[in-house]
């Protein structure tokens, strides 16, 4: 378990921050393509609650995530619970049906992911419905600040999720 804070903008294209990454010492972790699942019970009560319960595909990896709302101002604020599952999608997807959830939506996005300097995870997010900056950190005046240090103004973030942004977003 861990608590987790971050801030997404809205960006035309990732040259820009790429060039600024590479030029100030910030390590490339990896990058590739997600499949994001999202469940709940029939009546909504997770997403009621302010729980997301998510599997992800990463490359071979299937992973189980749960994340809870933590009240923080100025930034998004979750509790994290994951594990990496032994079994693929389908039998992980089975299991969450037997045990009464249903699949309520599903997105895809390819992810490169930086270490700045600061400690602070960027990842360049491209998604059907835009690409995006997503700024992860262990606090939130950490992520705000690495905003800044990137020439983003924090409070022009955006706290909504990406399932949210695919109902808003997408054609």
């Amino acid at each position: 378990m861990k608590n987790e804070y971050e801030l997404k903008f809205s960006v035309n294209g990732f040259d820009d921050l790429l060039q600024v990454f590479r030029t100030s010492g910030s390590e490339f972790i990896d990058s590739g393509d997600e499949r994001n699942l999202l469940f709940d019970t029939p009546g909504g009560a997770l997403r009621n609650a302010g729980v997301l319960l998510r599997l992800r595909q990463w490359g071979s990896n299937i992973i189980l995530t749960v994340k809870q709302h933590i009240a923080v101002s100025g930034v998004k604020g979750r509790r994290e619970h994951e594990t990496v599952l032994g079994s693929g999608l389908p039998e992980a997807e089975a299991l969450l049906e037997a045990l009464g959830y249903n699949r309520t939506g599903e997105y895809r996005k390819h992810r490169e992911r930086w270490r700045l300097p600061c400690g602070v995870t960027a990842c360049l997010d491209t998604l059907s419905f835009g690409l995006f900056l997503e700024l992860e950190g262990e606090s939130p005046e950490e992520v705000m600040k690495a905003a800044e240090r990137l020439g983003f103004a924090p409070e022009e973030g955006i706290l909504e999720g990406y399932p949210g942004l695919q109902k808003r977003l997408e054609p």
